[in-house]
């Protein structure tokens, strides 16, 4: 089961500076039982990127802890957004210096890279721009610097550093797990209704080729303004990994617009 529906929607407390952000989608799976998750499993990103034919740059990403040494500074524990290299062209977005991932660079072996927020870069290294000659040390391993984010790049909120994310062979067989958060762009052309009815396509070809058990469609108990309450908690918080998440009634009380995430797949 999925759903797909417009990050802009959900981002009424802080939109992203991306073009074309209503083009902008996300994609959730719906775990046994009609619970949903904000979250897919490694396998269906991989193959639902390759199959799509309504959503490119269909890209994963993960919140993850890494410890940064060496470099003559003291040692700091670092925000770090494992990406899939289509992670960029799904936002649009261009580096201030260098460049971004390759797309080999997703794989084991070849992902000893990374990308630094501007933020970062200004403050650990005063904005050198010699930092692309340099290797930065992560887990005790070498990591090479090849790119720095522009300024008004701010996703994901609080990250210091961008990795790839490199799946293992077990990450790629893991049918039953869910840790990816999926964002894509639809393509020229095409409409949500037209990304809802392929991905309720491509969930069944899963179940299928999983051997998967078919998951009841089933709606979270609630009114429809709870259930739009507790997406936009779960996707907020992806967005924005500090401080506090508003309630889609708080907004109400501060006057500000309330969520409105459009719902295109449940089955």
């Amino acid at each position: 089961n999925t759903s797909v529906f417009s990050l802009a929607d959900v981002l009424v407390y802080r939109p992203l500076l991306v073009p074309d952000l209503d083009r902008l989608v996300v994609v959730q799976a719906t775990k046994k039982g009609g619970e949903s998750s904000e979250d897919i499993s490694v396998p269906d990103l991989l193959d639902w990127g390759a199959q799509s034919q309504t959503v490119e740059h269909l890209a994963g990403t993960r919140r993850a802890i890494r410890n940064l040494s060496g470099g003559g500074g003291e040692p700091m524990v670092l925000v770090a957004a494992l990406v899939t290299p289509p992670f960029f062209d799904a936002l649009m977005a261009k580096p201030e210096l260098g460049r971004v991932f390759l797309t080999e660079e997703g794989e084991k072996g070849r992902d000893r890279v990374v990308v630094l927020t501007h933020a970062f870069w200004g403050s650990r290294y005063g904005a050198n721009p010699d930092i692309l000659k340099r290797a930065i040390k992560l887990e005790g391993e070498d990591y090479q610097v090849v790119g720095v984010m522009p300024k008004d790049f701010e996703y994901p909120q609080g990250a210091h550093v961008l990795i790839p994310a490199a799946f293992t062979n077990a990450e790629k067989s893991a049918h039953d797990s869910f840790p990816i958060f999926a964002i894509g762009r639809l393509k020229p052309g095409v409409s949500m209704e037209q990304a809802d009815t392929e991905f309720h396509m491509l969930a069944r070809r899963s179940q299928q080729k999983y051997n998967r058990q078919p998951h009841r469609s089933q709606r979270p108990c609630g009114s429809a303004a709870q259930e739009h309450q507790r997406r936009f908690r779960r996707v907020y918080a992806h967005v924005e990994w500090r401080g506090p998440v508003r309630s889609a009634d708080r907004l109400r009380q501060r006057g500000e617009p309330a969520v409105r995430p459009h719902l295109l797949a449940n089955a």
